[in-house]
């Protein structure tokens, strides 16, 4: 079988040699994808530094690994890398879930092959519609479902808060126009009677922070008499 989607290496991160190689052999033979495989977290922070990576596979029982750490690792590469985790236990689903994995990301020890090849079938999907739901500000790629911009030279990784994440989708759908600030506060914060300008002036600040080479001299948040236009 060919190669599936957007996938193209996973790491796999266990402790167990010969589970690593099994796991390894079957994902190729079936889904034609290169998996290289760690048994401790700090080797697979190194391969992240090394080698671009799609999928993580983890076993929440290595020793130097939990599922907080995980969770880091998927900020290693790119930011929507995808991760599915192993797990043994309820109380390590509960740690996953809490963490913002969602229970199909979660695979209970013992598993069957079939549903570990469904669930990476189903995440280079996923992976497939985002890739393509990319929209582009300036050198940035703007990825609203991951809350996150990615530089386009560096693939660095510019993590937004919601309400960043809304504020730039919002000025994005104007389409470069002015939008004014009672807009912005009725779409971000349903105009509620508690939230002033000055809330929004923060929130903007603070967005240029992250998004301008030069904070000062705004070249894609643009502040308008009455508004912000956002500068494709």
């Amino acid at each position: 079988m060919g190669q599936t989607g957007a996938i193209e290496r996973i790491l796999l991160l266990a402790e167990d040699a010969s589970f690593r190689q099994s796991l390894a052999e079957q994902i190729m033979a079936h889904l034609g994808i290169e998996t290289v495989g760690v048994s401790r977290a700090l080797d697979a922070e190194a391969l992240f530094e090394e080698q671009k990576v799609d999928l993580i596979l983890a076993d929440i029982t290595v020793p130097d690994l939990d599922g907080g750490d995980v969770y880091k690792l998927m900020c290693f590469g790119s930011p929507q890398t995808p991760a599915i985790i192993f797990v043994e236990t309820d109380a390590d689903i509960e740690t996953a879930l809490s963490l913002g994995f969602r229970p199909e990301q979660c695979i209970t020890k013992p598993f069957r092959l079939g549903l570990l090849l469904a669930c990476i079938r189903s995440l280079s999907y996923e992976q497939d519609l985002m890739d393509h739901s990319a929209m582009t500000i300036r050198q940035y790629s703007f990825r609203p479902e991951n809350k996150c911009l990615v530089h386009d030279a560096t693939e660095t990784a510019i993590r937004l808060t919601e309400k960043e994440t809304s504020i730039l989708e919002i000025l994005y759908s104007f389409e470069d126009q002015v939008v004014s600030r009672d807009v912005l506060l009725d779409k971000v914060w349903g105009y509620k009677g508690n939230v002033a300008t000055h809330t929004l002036a923060t929130h903007i600040y603070r967005l240029r922070q992250k998004i301008e080479s030069v904070p000062s001299q705004s070249e894609i948040l643009i502040t308008e008499p009455g508004g912000y236009r956002l500068r494709r």
